[in-house]
Order: C-alpha cells, then sequence, then structure tokens
C-alpha cells in the first residue's frame, strides 16, 4: 500500500525542484558572469576615456563660442556646463550597467 503524499510533502518536493534548478542555474553562469564583467570594465573604461576628450573638447569650445556667435564669454560656459552635465550623466547611466 502506498503512502497518500500530504500537502506538506508535496510542498518539499517543490522546493527541493526549485533548488536544484537554481543550483543548476548558477553553475552554468559563473562563466558567463565573469565574462559579462569583463566586458563591462573594458567598454565602461572606452567610454570613461571618450567622455574626459569630449569634455576637453566642449571646454575648448567655451572660448572659441563667443567669438562665433557674438555672445557673452559667460553665456558661453553656461551653455557648455550644461554639454557636459549631460554628457557625463548619460556616461555614469552607462557605466553602471
Amino acid at each position: 500500500m502506498t503512502k497518500k503524499k500530504t500537502f506538506v510533502d508535496k510542498l518539499d518536493s517543490i522546493f527541493n525542484f526549485a533548488g536544484k534548478a537554481i543550483e543548476l542555474m548558477i553553475e552554468h553562469t559563473d562563466g558567463e558572469i565573469k565574462r559579462i564583467k569583463k566586458k563591462i570594465v573594458h567598454f565602461s573604461v572606452i567610454i570613461g576615456f571618450m567622455m574626459i576628450s569630449i569634455v576637453f573638447i566642449l571646454t575648448g569650445l567655451a572660448k572659441v563660442l563667443p567669438s562665433l556667435f557674438k555672445i557673452s564669454e559667460g553665456l558661453s560656459f553656461i551653455v557648455i556646463g550644461c554639454a557636459i552635465i549631460v554628457i557625463l550623466s548619460f556616461y555614469s547611466l552607462i557605466a553602471r550597467i
């Protein structure tokens, strides 16, 4: 005669199955996680250098901008400062992927 499974037995078997499935998922993705982390570091370094160079270009433009458009130097620094803030916020968004 077989013993009838109670609700607790069924619940226990479901949790055991879920635990084994999670263990298998973690086992197989460790290498992929390391590879993704390495890519993120490389991309964030590349994007960081690009953003730093763009910041230098934009601050250089702040000196040239008043003569091109006949505006005051203070206003050009405000415009370039806003552009730098937008670029750096975009960089921080991408770097934290």
